[in-house]
């Protein structure tokens, strides 16, 4: 890499002493770098993400404590088995009221067959 030979000229001058506090200096830098570099490639992949919802008319991901998303899912299951019961009691509704005409149309036949 760039200045290779310098560096080398250098690290032959210092103790060890010196030589270990330059590794444990090139360690952090390496993972800051590296930290660095992950944060980036995190950041890359959630902007490709919105942009990929925005396209498709998606909505962006829910923000919130893990506390509210139970509190949201627990309102949404209620709502979800409210509008169950409406439905199943409205078809049950429907289906009396079919019987009670089917009921009425027997009637009339019987009384006009008389």
């Amino acid at each position: 890499y760039k200045g290779g030979a310098e560096r080398d000229e250098m690290l032959e001058e210092f103790n060890e002493d010196q030589l270990r506090v330059l590794e444990e200096e090139d360690a952090a830098a390496q993972k800051i770098q590296t930290k660095y570099r992950g944060h980036l490639a995190k950041k890359k992949v959630e902007e490709k993400r919105a942009e990929k919802n925005a396209a498709e008319g998606a909505q962006a991901p829910p923000e919130g404590t893990a506390e509210q998303h139970r509190a949201a899912t627990k309102i949404q299951a209620q709502f979800r088995g409210m509008q169950g019961r409406k439905k199943a009691l409205d078809r049950e509704y429907e289906l009396h009221q079919q019987e009670a005409l089917k009921a009425l149309e027997q009637q009339k036949t019987d009384e006009a067959g008389k």
